[in-house]
């Protein structure tokens, strides 16, 4: 296919229309004079003008040429010819962000379509001497020849996995650093603001984006199901919306196949609802928003363990334990009953608490051991510690502790 460096110059082919306007504008009929004396040369005249005519048509024919090849010349055309190449021997690191923002869909196809297209053209220009790599959200550089590539973009799908710009041009660059040939990389991408870091690259970079503005759009952030087990009365999830829409959107949850909650939510925003209780087991949480141009940001699956609260009993005369207690058992963390025993020993499951007087220690080792527990409580010591109880907690100061011994 024949293509031109310039062909604005084209426009310069009407000059070839010159030499034609003024053949015809030079064009005269002489006058007819009758002249006796010469009649005799009529025939040598008449042959004479055919030849002269002739002469006149193939050099209009040459002049117009002329300002055709003229005009072609400065247009610059070009040809490519196969297995002839068209620069010299190069490496070369394609870039193709396929990252979530990439499914947005922009008149009607997708923005990852637009991008797969204009690295085809990027492929199509390399020869069989070339280099070259290709690099996705994956961040895994594959080479492979101009065709192997292109079979790849053939199935390159969106994909759930960010690619960090910054990371992956410092990667190739490294790649390109080890050959000896020139090298460049070529990006393309949407150059979705969060996917944009620092890198260090000291080889050429081409970027290529697509030219229409992204649309607005609204997504899950996040999916928070709360303290687990859910009890057998249900629970709360809270679902985070983040985005640039500024209307609110719906977002709507279930809870495996119960029926679906719904609830108003902007972006930067939260909504909480409250899904219906659901025997015991494993549970699929989902909430989901409307379908918008971009659809790979509007689910969110969670998974919640829902199990019947534990019935237990405590010691009513300890107020740290009855306090707790209370806490839980109106947060119906737990309910009141016989299966669990906080604070001390009793004849089913039972959460021991030393007593306070440490004098009294030899009591709860007694009943320990008529249980057939091989576990006592050894010496107490007052030398005050912090202890780490977690990230709920944190660090706690403690004063008395006893140490448990094995008295097997």
């Amino acid at each position: 296919m024949i293509g031109f460096l310039h062909p604005w110059v084209l426009l310069g082919l009407s000059a070839a229309a010159i030499p034609v306007l003024l053949h015809l504008l030079a064009r005269r009929e002489p006058p007819t004079v009758v002249f006796p004396a010469v009649r005799y040369l009529v025939t040598t005249t008449r042959e004479h003008q055919r030849r002269l005519k002739l002469q006149n048509l193939l050099l209009l024919l040459v002049r117009t040429l002329l300002v055709v090849f003229l005009v072609l010349a400065a247009a610059g055309p070009t040809m490519r010819l196969a297995g002839v190449p068209g620069h010299a021997p190069s490496a070369l690191v394609l870039m193709v962000d396929n990252s979530p923002s990439s499914g947005a869909v922009v008149s009607g196809s997708t923005r990852l379509s637009e991008l797969v297209g204009a690295a085809r053209q990027v492929l199509g220009r390399a020869t069989p001497d070339d280099a070259l790599w290709l690099v996705t959200a994956e961040a895994v550089p594959q080479r492979g020849d101009a065709r192997a590539l292109g079979e790849q973009l053939q199935t390159l799908a969106v994909s759930p996995r960010r690619l960090d710009l910054g990371a992956a041009l410092t990667l190739a660059g490294e790649i390109l650093g080890a050959q000896s040939r020139p090298g460049e990389v070529v990006l393309l991408s949407d150059l979705q603001a969060s996917a944009v870091s620092p890198a260090e690259l000291t080889v050429p970079l081409a970027i290529g984006r697509p030219s229409d503005p992204p649309p607005p759009n609204a997504g899950l952030a996040g999916l928070a199901t709360g303290a687990q087990p859910w009890s057998s009365d249900g629970g709360r999830v809270v679902v985070t919306v983040a985005g640039d829409s500024g209307a609110p959107v719906p977002v709507t949850t279930r809870i495996g196949q119960r029926p679906a909650r719904q609830a108003l939510a902007h972006a930067g925003g939260a909504a909480t609802l409250a899904l219906t209780g659901v025997p015991p087991g494993w549970w699929i949480v989902e909430a989901e928003l409307a379908p918008d141009e971009l659809r790979l940001d509007d689910r969110r699956v969670g998974v919640v363990r829902v199990a019947p609260v534990a019935r237990a009993a405590w010691d009513s005369a300890s107020r740290f334990v009855a306090a707790a207690g209370e806490v839980l058992a109106s947060n119906r963390r737990v309910a009141r009953g016989s299966e669990v025993t906080i604070g001390r020993l009793a004849r089913g499951a039972s959460i021991v608490q030393p007593p306070e007087d440490a004098a009294a220690i030899g009591a709860p080792n007694r009943a320990l051991a008529a249980r057939g527990v091989a576990w006592r409580y050894g010496a107490p010591s007052v030398e005050p510690s912090t202890t780490d109880s977690g990230p709920i907690l944190g660090r706690v100061r403690v004063l008395r502790r006893y140490l448990l011994q094995h008295s097997g």
